[in-house]
């Protein structure tokens, strides 16, 4: 299952407020997390959850 929100929902990276990733020309976001776990049976899960540097909402990609 992949859970996309906020920032995670386009190729930009674009927030809800418009701020994109640096690569695209928006200033950008800060990491507060980022997980990953391998079950070593083709299982496991990727967390990865940034704050927008524009205006400070959290955007969260699931992938488990």
């Amino acid at each position: 299952m992949i859970t996309k929100t906020g920032a995670f929902r386009d190729t930009e990276c674009t927030c809800e407020c418009g701020n994109k990733h640096e690569l695209y020309g928006g200033i950008g976001y800060r990491t507060v997390r980022c997980d990953a776990h391998s079950d070593r049976n083709g299982g496991g899960y990727y967390i990865h959850v940034v704050r927008c540097k524009q205006c400070d909402a959290l955007s969260e990609f699931v992938d488990k």
